[in-house]
């Protein structure tokens, strides 16, 4: 599936988020500097999850080093692929239009390309 990309702009692509409770569809910023996917903690929450019971792992950010719970989503749905179990991080994201970053666990499980001349990002199952 294509989509268009538009040259020094942020990549927001439409997700499904699937939990043990709950699905939630969100738009995602595509980082491919990002080892993880992230969704803010209260998202987590509303999919089913206990933030506050889960592990945590210890993050640098720009504001200094944290501990970011860790959970694996049950399912993410991007660009109609279906990736199974993907790691993530909770995080408070101070992004106003994305609410996950779509990181290498899960990016690393499909197949992209961009064609900066042609302004398109193509995503295929791998």
């Amino acid at each position: 599936m294509g989509f268009r990309i538009a040259p020094g702009l942020p990549v927001l692509l439409p997700v499904q988020v699937h939990g043990p409770m709950e699905v939630r569809r969100v738009w995602g910023m595509l980082d491919t500097g990002a080892s993880v996917m992230t969704i803010p903690p209260q998202d987590a929450a509303i999919l089913g999850y206990d933030v506050d019971a889960a592990p945590t792992v210890s993050i640098v950010t720009a504001g200094g080093a944290a501990a970011a719970p860790r959970i694996v989503l049950r399912r993410v749905v991007v660009a109609g692929y279906r990736v199974e179990n993907v790691p993530a991080l909770c995080v408070e994201l101070s992004m106003t239009r994305a609410s996950a970053l779509l990181g290498l666990s899960l990016l690393s499980r499909l197949d992209f390309s961009f064609d900066h001349k042609a302004g398109r990002l193509t995503i295929t199952d791998p």
